[in-house]
């Protein structure tokens, strides 16, 4: 009789989920194909399945363990977000892939007050989204039109991005904003906007868009 093979530890959290999520045959599961189906037709967002997400304090995992979270690896990450996108994609997508992609560049090159603060907005259940599609220049980041000018206090942004993944829900924005004429990649930065902070006046959401797919995501 052969010997199973260990589980590799980074694969360990992935295992722990796909136990938690239950069985996908059962329709009364909030994770279940039955459930999945209905909602994209509905072109609902993915509020129960997020919840019980919330519940197993899920959002950690995308905060590193020196800022209080549970992110240890992004191969570990990939693994959860697998377990996800096999459940439902759009649950993966707008719950769980926008969180990394929006969070990432502050991880990388974000200052130790903007760490510190998206750890606790994320911890605390609320969605960051990564802002770089233009309408008329897709993901050419060089390209870039909506500007940010050195004001008293911080900078003025001003201009439009549009197509943005959880663009309504998210509390905070990664946002690529061209600061300076200069051809080349130095010629934008990344800011980081927690919407909270800002007057509500200044500025407002796009209608939802209909996409073929993941139509319960917020775009």
């Amino acid at each position: 009789m052969r010997e199973a093979f260990p589980i590799p530890a980074q694969y360990h959290a992935a295992a722990a989920l796909e136990q938690y999520l239950g069985d996908p045959a059962d329709a009364a599961n909030v994770f279940s194909f039955a459930q999945a189906v209905e909602a994209d037709e509905l072109e609902l967002y993915p509020d129960a399945p997020s919840a019980a997400l919330n519940a197993r304090d899920f959002p950690r995992q995308h905060v590193p363990l020196e800022e209080g979270g549970r992110l240890r690896s992004y191969e570990e990450l990939l693994a959860l977000l697998r377990v996800l996108a096999r459940r439902d994609f759009t649950v993966a997508y707008a719950y769980g892939i926008q969180n990394t992609l929006g969070a990432a560049a502050v991880w990388t090159a974000g200052t130790p007050q903007q760490r510190q603060h998206l750890a606790r907005l994320i911890c605390d259940g609320h969605l960051v989204a990564l802002a770089y599609n233009e309408k008329a220049h897709g993901s050419d980041f060089l390209a870039t039109d909506l500007s940010a000018t050195k004001v008293p206090g911080g900078y003025l942004l001003s201009g439009e991005k549009w197509l943005i993944n959880n663009a309504t829900r998210a509390r905070a924005l990664t946002l690529i904003a061209r600061t300076s004429q200069e051809v080349g990649p130095r010629a934008c930065s990344l800011f980081l906007i927690d919407k909270a902070a800002l007057d509500p006046a200044t500025f407002s959401h796009l209608p939802k868009i209909k996409t073929l797919g993941i139509r319960g995501a917020d775009f």
